[in-house]
């Protein structure tokens, strides 16, 4: 053996393969074709020293080779490539975006379902204090009390409550106003203010009920 085999074995047994990290391709120049470099893991080494070999330099270890290739080749496969991934990162992002639609036509429809019930409310609130006035209006004669100067009494309908005993409160009950042809509400007056007014109604009144101490 000379000195350069006994170089070559020295060197050998000093550099062993720990892991194959990595592999890229580059351009050869002497063939102008693609050239594999795998990157080097040597055992005792760190990282640092990792270095790019060609496969003519790890054919003792080619069954490491293969194994890189496969998990390399498998990853492959589960990776998306670019391609796949920009077409799914699309899908993703379409999905987003009719999700994000459709909840703004959710919020939309309800925004519009809540501006809808607030104007039915207040339309119908509206409706009811418009037809409440228009009520008013027609009944106002019904709605007030019926008063001495301005009305016609025409039936005194009762005593409601005794004061003492010569007066009471009696209930009024007025005529149907010849403008509108409404009856103003009843109203309840003394019997001494009935007698200065109206003493025909409060006489009748007497004749068909007997009350004592009059």
């Amino acid at each position: 053996m000379n000195d350069e085999e006994s170089k070559g074995e020295d060197k050998e047994d000093f550099f062993q393969v720990e892991k194959i990290v990595d592999m890229k391709s580059v351009k050869d120049k002497k063939s102008g074709g693609q050239r594999k470099l795998y990157l080097i893991k040597w055992v005792g080494y760190s990282t640092k020293d990792n270095t790019w070999e060609p496969i003519e330099n790890l054919s003792n270890v080619l069954y490491m080779v293969d194994e890189f290739e496969e998990k390399r080749k498998a990853a492959s496969k589960n990776q998306p490539s670019s391609k796949d991934g920009k077409e799914s990162a699309k899908k993703s992002n379409k999905k987003r975006d009719l999700k994000l639609q459709d909840k703004a036509q959710e919020q939309n429809i309800l925004d519009f379902a809540d501006l809808n019930k607030d104007n039915d409310e207040d339309n119908a609130k509206s409706g009811q204090d418009e037809f409440a006035e228009i009520e008013n209006v027609l009944n106002s004669d019904e709605t007030r009390e019926g008063q001495f100067g301005v009305d016609e009494p025409e039936k005194i309908l009762g005593v409601v409550n005794q004061i003492n005993s010569k007066e009471w409160e009696m209930k009024v009950r007025w005529k149907k106003s010849k403008t509108t042809g409404k009856r103003p509400r009843s109203s309840i007056h003394t019997n001494t203010t009935l007698k200065k007014i109206c003493p025909g109604l409060l006489f009748d009144f007497y004749e068909s009920n007997v009350i004592s101490n009059v």
